[in-house]
């Protein structure tokens, strides 16, 4: 939670700059943190089939979206609300797993 905030105020002080380039070093430095975890644990694995590559851009350019969406946010609106809408990702998660996966969720996940 700690990070999250400092995050917070990190990007209320970028305002000045244009959000694709906060957008773009988040995603640069999120890509070398995970490789080098990946490295370390011996997990990193290219995707293997057609379908993967189709996954993982579209689950990157969708990550790009929201991250350029809350950066944009950030910009506009004070910070205290924005939190507050994202804290509402999880029960909105939860509920988007309920009616377009039909998976109850149960105390483990």
């Amino acid at each position: 939670m700690s990070f999250a905030t400092v995050t917070y105020v990190a990007l209320r002080w970028l305002r000045p700059v244009h959000y694709v380039v906060v957008t773009f070093f988040y995603g640069f430095f999120s890509i070398i943190e995970c490789f080098i975890f990946s490295a370390i644990t011996g997990t990193l694995e290219l995707p293997q089939t057609i379908e993967d590559w189709f996954f993982a851009i579209t689950m990157a350019t969708l990550a790009f979206l929201g991250q350029s969406c809350f950066t944009m946010a950030l910009k506009f609106e004070d910070a205290g609300p924005i939190s507050l809408i994202r804290t509402m990702e999880v029960p909105f998660t939860f509920l988007w797993q309920i009616i377009f996966l039909a998976d109850i969720p149960d105390i483990w996940r």
